[in-house]
């Protein structure tokens, strides 16, 4: 398989409609969609497409750097509040006072910005230690892939057990209930299958055979072929959503 994915348009958006689109067809056509084929995509045609569309991740957590982790601890309300105070004392004659909420500024601030830096080393070693794979079709065969080399026109292999590693249709499916309690609260698994169930113009979050990335497999097998990746899913749309409003 060595066809190449079609541009995007908004790369950085979720691409409703072409989601829709894949879940209207039938599986010939969903897999001609995404340029892809029922033996999955080929491991060279795979590393061109991560190239092209990035990796199947929803943020990248940049590392803090030394003058911002700084910055961030003198920020803090106690040590202004301190600062001012040896200022005030400065200002008036009181060296032995100023002397000593000096010592409290540096003390304080040394311990947090060790405690942090400690902190994210740790939170650092352990991510790397996490290595959460999926089942891909590379050159005909399963093999486990990292969660975020899995890219459009992947054919993925589900289970039990399995997080949804995209926005996938399904092309096979024998008793499949999903979870996708992250996206729409619903608290009960929802069966899905490989054939569009009810009206073809619904909501993408409802049809039938189309599972989405923060969504997990609690019952049955399927396999399914990849429609979006990382930040052009539909819940990477809503997590960067959530972060520009939070900040």
């Amino acid at each position: 398989m060595t066809a190449s994915a079609p541009a995007r348009t908004q790369p950085g958006r979720w691409d409703a409609a072409r989601v829709q689109e894949a879940a209207r067809t039938d599986r010939d056509e969903a897999l001609k969609l995404c340029n892809s084929a029922l033996e999955g995509l080929t491991q060279a045609e795979a590393e061109r497409r991560l190239e092209t569309h990035g990796p199947n991740e929803i943020a990248t957590q940049r590392p803090v750097t030394w003058p911002l982790r700084l910055l961030h601890t003198l920020r803090n309300p106690l040590v202004i509040l301190l600062a001012v105070l040896a200022a005030v004392s400065l200002a008036t004659g009181d060296i032995r006072a100023a002397t000593v909420m000096t010592l409290m500024i540096v003390l304080g601030v040394t311990l947090r910005f060790t405690q942090e830096a400690r902190a994210d080393a740790a939170a650092a070693a352990l991510r790397a230690m996490i290595r959460v794979t999926a089942t891909a079709l590379r050159d005909g065969k399963p093999r486990e892939i990292p969660l975020r080399e899995i890219v459009p026109g992947d054919v993925v292999v589900l289970a039990a057990g399995d997080m949804i590693p995209a926005d996938v249709r399904l092309l096979t499916a024998k008793d499949v209930f999903v979870s996708q309690s992250s996206l729409t609260g619903e608290s009960l698994p929802v069966e899905k299958g490989d054939v569009l169930a009810g009206a073809p113009e619904r909501p993408a979050l409802e049809c039938s055979n189309l599972c989405f990335l923060g969504t997990s497999v609690q019952s049955g097998t399927a396999t399914a072929v990849v429609v979006e990746t990382g930040v052009r899913t539909l819940f990477g749309t809503m997590a960067r959503g959530i972060a520009r409003a939070g900040s």
